[in-house]
């Protein structure tokens, strides 16, 4: 069977999915070690029996649902590939808002050697991208799972920061009292499990939970976050965070609870969908 042939067969297995043929392709081209552009310049390349079965075999886990990147064990995000498997979340492109309100805010502020913390870094995929596209800054991660840590050094040394940041498990800001940062940047676990429950089955079954569910509103992370930013001895300079699907105004009036006699600004971003996706609090 030829690779042009594995990939007809293998979309028509998943064709009740969206993407059925590019989920194909990037399922085969890891597996072989191809891009999809060498993929598509080896069609009549023949493809081994082991090979084959192995692949077909992928294709019935994503048909039930099992999202690509754990099975590719990659993702894109910034331009990067990023390692990730079932011990962190999937980075979402949205996510990559977080970034390049970061980098903004450094130019805006003229840092040369700005101290940045990465709440809740997963795979590391925000606070990684920022220490590649800031040369000069001194980057943290941190997260509460010691499985996600994992992730994170793994990618840090893939793409040749390890040295350059520090990786902590903390819960928030608890093992960083004493430490100053002039950006924060965060994307908790935001879905509730009362109020706020916009999740996808597949998500839901294979994404860890850790990494998903903040509270009966989804905000209680957050409310926790920002009464430890409060009780710094000094603020950040600038806080950003994502949040989710409709909870545009339960943030916004959060954060002028916390935050509205210490705030030069508070702004509201939305993706490029035009959904109200990313808060920004400065503090000048």
């Amino acid at each position: 069977m030829t690779i042009g042939e594995i990939l007809i067969q293998g979309a028509e297995v998943l064709v009740s999915r969206s993407t059925p043929r590019l989920d194909a392709e990037l399922v085969l081209g890891s597996m072989m070690g191809l891009t999809r552009e060498q993929l598509f310049c080896s069609c009549d390349k023949q493809v081994g029996e082991a090979y084959s079965s192995r692949f077909f075999d992928f294709m019935e886990q994503v048909k039930s649902g099992k999202p690509v990147s754990y099975i590719t064990r990659s993702k894109e995000f910034f331009g990067r590939i990023f390692y990730v498997d079932e011990r962190v979340l999937i980075p979402r492109p949205e996510t990559e808002m977080l970034v390049e309100q970061a980098v903004e805010h450094v130019g805006a502020l003229g840092l040369a050697s700005p101290r940045i913390l990465d709440i809740g870094c997963g795979s590391g995929c925000i606070g990684l991208s920022l220490a590649l596209e800031l040369p000069g800054s001194h980057v943290t991660l941190v997260d509460i799972s010691p499985d996600a840590l994992g992730v994170t050094t793994m990618n840090a040394e893939r793409l040749g920061v390890l040295e350059k940041v520090k990786i902590l498990e903390s819960d928030l800001l608890i093992n960083l009292l004493d430490q100053e940062f002039d950006i924060i940047v965060t994307n908790l676990p935001y879905i509730g499990t009362k109020t706020h429950h916009v999740v996808s089955v597949d998500v839901d079954a294979y994404e860890p939970s850790l990494a998903l569910y903040g509270g009966d509103d989804g905000l209680v992370l957050y409310k926790k976050l920002f009464q430890q930013i409060l009780i710094r001895k000094s603020l950040p300079k600038c806080v950003i965070g994502e949040f989710g699907f409709g909870q545009s105004d339960d943030v916004f009036s959060l954060l002028n609870t916390f935050f509205e006699h210490k705030a030069s600004s508070i702004r509201i971003q939305p993706d490029l969908a035009g959904i109200d996706r990313v808060f920004v609090v400065s503090f000048l």
